[in-house]
């Protein structure tokens, strides 16, 4: 018996909740997502890929391959009509496609032709960002392209929950150890202060 996963479209509170929870906004790149998108680049043979958050107001790029880590609006993304739905969008030709044919990476410089991207679905149902691969170049996505990229949205996922794991003791809610260090030397007092 297969069990059908809840997902939770219409609740935009409830989704940056969740987004937040993972506390993985504004942080430094690591080298787990880095890996996870150069993986995806590789065997899409695409010039781009990306892992993407959706904030409120802007999409996010966690980690990047072919293009350095940047934010938009979240008017502008195609991650952003990604998180709309429960499965892989993929665009063929984003000119003929009404949805983006006025979007700026498309129109601008960027030239944005094909797109395709899976939902970060976290396990309480709520889409928080997207897992993607794009190009300058027009291209057709396959089911099996399809099936590959959700996998790997999978994989993003689970490290997005150990990371959380990592850093909060889950019968107690404190922070471990690691956590309690990492926060402890970015606090600026902490460097000025021995060891312990």
């Amino acid at each position: 018996m297969t069990i059908k996963p809840l997902f939770r479209l219409n609740d935009e509170a409830g989704r940056l909740a969740a987004l937040r929870r993972y506390e993985i906004l504004d942080s430094a790149p690591e080298t787990e997502f880095s890996d996870i998108v150069a993986l995806v680049k590789s065997i899409f043979n695409t010039k781009y890929a990306a892992i993407n958050l959706i904030d409120s107001e802007r999409q996010w790029m966690k980690a990047a391959a072919g293009l350095e880590p940047l934010e938009c609006g979240r008017g502008d993304a195609f991650c952003d009509h990604t998180i709309r739905g429960t499965s892989a969008l993929a665009v063929e030709d984003a000119t003929a496609d009404s949805r983006f044919s006025d979007n700026p990476f498309v129109t601008g410089e960027a030239s944005i032709r094909s797109y395709l991207g899976v939902p970060l679905t976290s396990p309480d149902g709520y889409n928080i960002g997207a897992i993607c691969v794009f190009d300058t170049g027009l291209r057709k996505f396959s089911d099996a392209d399809k099936t590959v990229l959700e996998n790997f949205a999978k994989v993003v996922m689970s490290q997005f929950e150990l990371r959380l794991i990592a850093r909060q003791d889950s019968l107690t809610g404190s922070l471990t150890r690691r956590a309690f260090m990492s926060a402890w030397t970015a606090w600026p007092v902490a460097k000025s202060l021995p060891p312990f």
